[in-house]
């Protein structure tokens, strides 16, 4: 049980790495931030329902804040996902996670 929601947690870490990190590309924060997620394509508000993602500065580049509405089965992910990698923040009841995937669901060391 614990290694298939360990594989859970991975997929879902690569597909948001996967879905949100060709919409950061190029995304450069302003004097008024990074604007908001759904200026970013006409599908995000579907795409990411279930989650509360952030678009926010993170030193020259601009990065998603993601959290699920409502813990579930599938929407546990909290961390930042970037241009290149999502860093989990930690898991429901667990210390907080430094551990980050490449977009193929591989841990990175």
């Amino acid at each position: 049980m614990a290694e298939a929601r360990r594989r859970a947690d991975v997929a879902e870490r690569a597909w948001l790495q996967e879905s949100l990190a060709p919409l950061l590309r190029g995304l450069a924060p302003t004097s008024e931030g990074c604007g908001d997620v759904a200026d970013l394509s006409p599908a995000s508000e579907l795409l990411f329902r279930g989650y509360v993602v952030e678009l926010v500065v993170e030193g020259d580049r601009c990065v998603a804040r993601v959290e699920p509405e409502l813990v579930q089965h599938r929407r546990r992910f909290r961390g930042v996902v970037g241009p290149q990698k999502a860093q989990a923040e930690g898991e429901p009841g667990a210390a907080p996670s430094t551990e980050s995937v490449d977009t193929q669901g591989t841990a990175l060391k």
